[in-house]
């Protein structure tokens, strides 16, 4: 597996590590236990950490991963922070994409873990 998902318990967030080559495959499976351990702690704002990941998806698969995340258990109800360090423009076109299909997501840069949590647990 080439990720990690762990409850932080005081921040109430989960905390996904992934690393490695990225594709949508791994996406939707990496999606689908994200939301079985959200649901088990009653969780629903997602650090994503990204700044391990050695590939960007294509431009037409960034598009199709917020219908993939969905179908795989991450809804709208999520609040999902991505921390990248390579490929910035992806990431921000994701974060576009998937804002115009109703998702609440920001992305930071890997520097930024602590403004990202700040933003996931800030309840406005």
């Amino acid at each position: 597996m080439e990720w990690n998902i762990k409850y932080v318990e005081d921040k109430k967030i989960l905390h996904v590590i992934f690393s490695g080559s990225l594709d949508l495959k791994k996406i939707i499976e990496m999606s689908k236990d994200a939301a079985a351990v959200s649901e088990k702690y009653d969780a629903y704002s997602i650090l994503m950490d990204l700044t391990q990941i050695t590939n960007p998806l294509p431009t037409l698969d960034i598009y199709k991963v917020p219908e993939m995340i969905e179908k795989a258990g991450i809804t709208r109800r999520f609040k999902i922070a991505v921390l990248f360090s390579k490929y910035p423009d992806d990431f921000y076109f994701y974060e576009t994409v998937s804002e115009n299909q109703g998702f609440t997501v920001r992305s930071f840069e890997g520097k930024d873990r602590d403004k990202a949590v700040e933003w996931l647990t800030n309840i406005n």
